[in-house]
């Protein structure tokens, strides 16, 4: 549902270039992309998103970047400062006809900045495996970072690959690409990836995965330094 949101607030700054309160949706219009019908629990799993992502807090030891100020924050923020569903009443009285979410003031710095790594979420829908959806974004990171040789390969330890996807760690290799190919192999049929691998560390402590970008990646690589 957060990356479903990231696509409408894409629409709205391309369509407004500026990105302000409050953001505007119905929950029709999040269950159409999420590939839903329209339903009473549908509607129903909207609005309690919208109050878990309220009360969501992230706590920066100066990791987050703040585009406006261009420096680093060491704070607690919340994901969304307010959120009012339909049938609710807004700030002004009146009841809310469709969904309002007020973004902590980060989000909206860094999105109107343009300070933004967008999730290719037309390839996010398609993909059918938990791990596959939990590594996009991850590897949308891992490949940005490292884009000034986009076509370079990036290795991550399994150890950490575990702990972050909070899957059960392997100690034998046939096991770990027993588990991990039939994620990595759906990513290459989307060509987010074009090949990966799982070797021994050099001090054989651990395994690690070796990722060579697709050209989904190095498309998009190339239009931004068109740009």
């Amino acid at each position: 549902k957060y990356y479903a949101l990231q696509k409408l607030l894409d629409e709205v700054r391309r369509n407004d270039n500026i990105i302000t309160y409050p953001i505007k949706f119905t929950s029709a219009e999040m269950l159409k992309l999420l590939g839903r019908k329209k339903s009473g629990q549908g509607y129903k799993e909207i609005a309690d998103w919208m109050e878990r992502m309220t009360l969501t807090g992230i706590r920066s030891e100066g990791v987050l970047w703040l585009a406006n100020r261009k420096s680093y924050a060491r704070d607690t923020f919340t994901v969304f400062s307010r959120a009012v569903t339909v049938g609710q009443e807004l700030p002004d009285g009146r009841t809310a006809e469709q969904n309002y979410i007020w973004l902590s003031d980060w989000q909206l710095e860094n999105l109107n900045n343009s300070y933004v790594l967008p999730i290719d979420y037309d390839v996010y829908r398609k993909l059918k495996l938990n791990i596959s959806k939990a590594l996009v974004p991850l590897i949308q990171i891992w490949f940005y970072a490292a884009r000034r040789n986009p076509n370079t390969s990036i290795e991550k330890r399994y150890r950490e690959l575990c702990e972050i996807l909070s899957i059960r760690r392997y100690p034998h290799l046939s096991k770990v690409k027993e588990v991990l190919r039939p994620s990595l192999d759906e990513l290459i049929d989307l060509k987010v990836l074009q090949h990966w691998e799982i070797d021994r560390t050099a001090d054989g402590t651990d395994f690690k995965l070796i990722l060579t970008p697709g050209d989904r990646f190095l498309n998009e690589s190339r239009a931004r330094l068109a740009g």
